[in-house]
């Protein structure tokens, strides 16, 4: 979670660091800078090199998995997320053993490629990027078997959507990871933790 300055006083926000190294004490993170945006976009927008920022953590839930349920091993991964979510879903992919096989989509109003890709060679990774609307219709020419291990991540309806999703091709529940990291229709409360039902 990290501190930015709006308006006289700090406000929070949780962001994924994309790759670190701390042993040199270095963190990456990615910013979207886009009109009308807030304090991080601000910001982002506004840095210079030598520009501090506070920061806590890290800290998160979700993690790559040996297992889709007690008695399957995850042989395949799929990953589904936004743009907020892409940071994300890059370094899980880049974390999986060599010659496994991983699925991204990668859901976007800015067309294809227009987020940095992995940075470590991801030999089986399969990316397809799409328009929210066209969601539905990519599950439904995917074949997932039940080994595969889904992490769903991003806005909080697109998160709820490919989950339903998920579990209508059959994949079991307990195979799928869900965060949803932001909500369109509501603010961040203001601690920084995502907006919540």
């Amino acid at each position: 979670m990290i501190e930015f300055p709006h308006g006289g006083r700090k406000v929070r926000r949780r962001y994924t660091i994309r790759r670190a190294d701390p042993a040199v004490g270095i963190a990456e993170f990615e910013f979207e800078l886009h009109n009308h945006g807030g304090a991080a976009t601000r910001w982002a927008a506004e840095a210079n090199l030598g520009d501090h920022l506070s920061a806590i953590g890290p800290r998160g839930t979700m993690a790559l998995r040996r297992e889709t349920t007690a008695h399957v091993d995850a042989t395949a991964h799929l990953f589904v997320a936004d743009d907020s979510a892409m940071p994300a879903a890059f370094a899980m992919a880049e974390a999986l053993p060599p010659h496994t096989p991983a699925t991204a989509l990668l859901v976007t109003p800015h067309g294809p490629l227009s987020r940095p890709g992995p940075t470590a060679a991801v030999a089986d990774l399969r990316q397809f990027w799409l328009e929210d609307t066209e969601l539905e219709a990519t599950f439904s020419g995917l074949d997932l078997a039940p080994s595969v291990a889904a992490y769903v991540i991003g806005e909080h309806h697109l998160v709820r959507r490919a989950s339903e999703l998920l579990a209508s091709t059959g994949l079991d529940d307990a195979a799928i990871s869900a965060k949803p990291y932001w909500r369109n229709d509501r603010p961040n409360a203001p601690h920084g933790e995502p907006a919540r039902d």
